[in-house]
């Protein structure tokens, strides 16, 4: 079996146990930063980082229905320079994905993830409001990432086809980003509760309709 790796989710071969200890890959994934906001004025751009070094992917943890984002999972550093004095807290996440070839067609393995060590809060946004924020943004990840099952499965990539499998990725993480922003910008990052409310509906609505798309691992040989 021709094995191809790229984009790696280290996630996905500590629950598959498919990879052996000289082929575990140097992991990366598509990472969004995402922020809350404490006052409207002067908010600084987030960027999107594709393929990014995830160094700290012991910490990482993977979407859940069952297990809540909590303050306590906001580990990293925070961050008072002048650029971000009116962000309360940022978090991190991300899909990423492993891949293989079986029986003349690629198969994958994806992940929404969330990164502890690179996520802060600050104390003035220690509020359930604002968790709740930093939550939605962790949920509109998984919703992408079962959407991106979904338009994979649809596809059906042929063995040999791992770079239009590549492509597409890319292409569908730049809709996922603008998902992203559209959210902060449209409840103003956190501070229109009125749109929070909405979104959250919203959101849950969607991902119950994807739901048939949620994880599953990639299977073992």
């Amino acid at each position: 079996m021709l094995k191809q790796l790229t984009y790696i989710l280290i996630v996905s071969w500590l629950m598959t146990g498919s990879f052996s200890q000289a082929e575990k890959p140097k992991p990366t994934a598509h990472v969004c930063a995402h922020a809350c906001a404490l006052h409207q004025e002067n908010l600084p751009s987030i960027k999107h980082f594709a393929a990014e070094d995830i160094r700290d992917y012991d910490d990482m943890i993977v979407w859940s229905d069952q297990d809540r984002l909590s303050w306590k999972d906001f580990k990293g550093t925070q961050d008072h320079t002048y650029k971000y004095r009116n962000v309360g807290a940022l978090t991190y996440s991300g899909i990423m994905h492993a891949k293989s070839c079986k029986d003349g067609y690629i198969i994958y393995d994806i992940q929404a993830f969330f990164e502890p060590n690179n996520s802060w809060v600050k104390k003035a946004a220690l509020t359930d409001h604002h968790l709740a924020h930093e939550q939605l943004h962790f949920d509109i990840t998984e919703l992408y990432a079962r959407m991106l099952r979904y338009h994979l499965a649809e596809r059906k990539y042929k063995c040999g086809e791992e770079v239009e499998f590549e492509r597409f990725i890319d292409n569908f993480s730049n809709y996922w980003q603008s998902r992203q922003m559209n959210y902060d910008l449209e409840t103003s990052y956190s501070l229109d509760y009125v749109a929070q409310k909405k979104w959250m509906n919203t959101v849950l609505m969607e991902l119950s309709l994807y739901q048939d798309y949620a994880y599953t691992a990639l299977p073992q040989e």
